[in-house]
């Protein structure tokens, strides 16, 4: 018998407190956002907000 890993990966983690941007900033953070993280909670601080 062998003992249990200890390493625990987390592959596509989730982000709780994403921050969008406007215009080009955004074009530049989406995609790099979405390779890494899997789901996200978008805080609205854009203008118009995110409402949905």
């Amino acid at each position: 018998m062998t003992a249990p890993s200890q390493v625990l990966k987390i592959r596509r983690p989730d982000d709780w407190h994403l921050h969008l941007r406007d215009g080009d900033m955004l074009k530049t953070v989406v995609p790099y956002t979405s390779e890494i993280y899997g789901r996200a909670i978008v805080m609205p601080n854009l203008a118009p907000p995110v409402t949905t």
